[in-house]
């Protein structure tokens, strides 16, 4: 009697669960806007909310079959039939009629909240993020909306930075470059995630995909110098020469005694310059010994800013005609920083002498002087010893205020030596440094 009893209450259990509805997945329907509707034909316009009506009730069938005597063209109908069939369970159409919604207008929350209802449901949880993400950019109000991308924002991340912690620890670092990518898809905002990934990153030798990843560091933080300064080595080894120039001479002038900056700072300057000469100027700093048109090229194109308002009538010249530095050889000789020889040539492929050079130096200080650029004034004055240029020399004392200065030296054991050549790096650092000076008064 007990065994039927009991064979009796389990019959009775089964029949009951069969009796009881499944439970209905909860969808998150928005209101329809009156402009929506607006937008509609007046015959059509009541009978569109009562089919919106039946999509709130989730009586997407219903709903359906009263859409295809809609026009298949308008964004109500597309919105309308992404819901139906979401509700009918009928993903792949449904995902293909919220993407027309969004064809047609995508300024409008609802076709994406559709949308990442129906990604979300497929398994597609970075393009259902995507959508959810735009969703409350458009309406932040809804409150649904937001507890929704939070949760995805939240479960992936921190998914993400469990596979990346055990990519890394058993050293799979491409795996592990993917995972925390994925992580800075969820949550873009975790400064450390994204320092771990430019170490990463770097060891790949994928410096050139840091540079995005810096940048957004930087601007989160401006008050990390060692990122920003990261930042500008990246530049200049990728020729961004103009945003590393902005960043060393900020750099600079917090800092005006760091030596390493400034030598970043001008090879920043040098660079953008580069960019802007003829290709034999840019030749130049590797040369051995520099031609009278390297020096006119260098100093032309290193003070130009404050050339160019000086106007003073160019000297007539027979030689120059068709060469590369022939606009530069006219500024200097113009403002005689150069000569022009008697008999009206220049030679500008003679090489220069280190006290020829000394001479153009002298007078182009001298330039700047009359602009108000006090350059001697910001340096210290230590009378040098001279042995190969004697007192009666014409160029002693030019030659003596500069090395005195320490704008130009001397060799070994106190020679100048002032017959040899000068070489492009040799130049180029004195005529940056008189540009430093001109620009900010720091010294060497």
């Amino acid at each position: 009697m007990k065994m039927i009893r009991r064979y009796s209450y389990f019959a009775i259990f089964i029949f009951l669960l069969s009796c009881v509805t499944p439970r209905k997945e909860i969808y998150i329907i928005e209101r329809i806007s009156d402009k929506i509707i607006a937008e509609l034909p007046q015959q059509v316009r009541n009978s569109s909310y009562e089919i919106w009506e039946l999509i709130e009730k989730g009586k997407g069938k219903k709903a359906y079959l009263k859409l295809k005597r809609m026009d298949p063209n308008s964004f109500f109908t597309s919105l309308s039939m992404g819901y139906s069939l979401l509700l009918m369970d009928n993903l792949e159409q449904s995902e293909l009629w919220f993407r027309k919604a969004l064809s047609i207008n995508k300024e409008v929350s609802s076709p994406h909240i559709g949308l990442a209802q129906v990604l979300e449901k497929k398994g597609d949880l970075k393009g259902a993020f995507s959508e959810w993400r735009e969703a409350y950019s458009l309406n932040p109000q809804n409150v649904n909306v937001k507890l929704r991308l939070e949760r995805l924002k939240n479960v992936n991340t921190e998914r993400a930075i469990k596979e990346a912690n055990s990519y890394i620890s058993s050293n799979d670092i491409e795996n592990g470059i993917k995972s925390l990518e994925e992580v800075l898809f969820y949550s873009p905002e975790l400064v450390s995630v994204r320092l771990q990934l430019v170490e990463l990153l770097e060891k790949k030798g994928r410096e050139l995909e840091c540079i995005s990843h810096l940048e957004i560091i930087s601007r989160d933080q401006p008050e990390n110098l060692s990122i920003k300064r990261k930042l500008g080595v990246l530049y200049l080894k990728y020729e961004k020469y103009e945003r590393a120039y902005e960043i060393f001479r900020e750099l600079a002038s917090i800092d005006p005694k760091d030596k390493e900056i400034k030598e970043l700072l001008l090879k920043a300057e040098n660079g953008i310059l580069a960019l802007k000469v003829p290709t034999p100027w840019r030749e130049i700093p590797n040369k051995k010994a520099i031609t009278r048109a390297d020096l006119a090229g260098l100093v032309a194109v290193k003070f130009q800013k404050y050339f160019k308002d000086l106007y003073i009538k160019p000297p007539i010249i027979v030689d120059i005609s068709n060469h590369w530095a022939q606009n530069f050889i006219l500024q200097v000789t113009s403002l005689e920083i150069m000569d022009v020889y008697p008999n009206h040539a220049f030679y500008p492929e003679d090489f220069i002498s280190r006290q020829n050079f000394a001479v153009a130096i002298y007078r182009l200080i001298d330039v700047l002087e009359r602009l108000g650029k006090n350059i001697y004034s910001k340096l210290e004055y230590r009378k040098p010893e001279i042995k190969d240029v004697p007192l009666e020399h014409t160029l002693r004392a030019t030659i003596e205020k500069l090395v005195g200065y320490g704008i130009m030296s001397v060799k070994e054991n106190g020679f100048f030596k002032p017959a040899d050549p000068v070489s492009g790096s040799e130049s180029l650092s004195i005529i940056s440094f008189i540009y430093e000076l001109a620009e900010t008064g720091s010294r060497r």
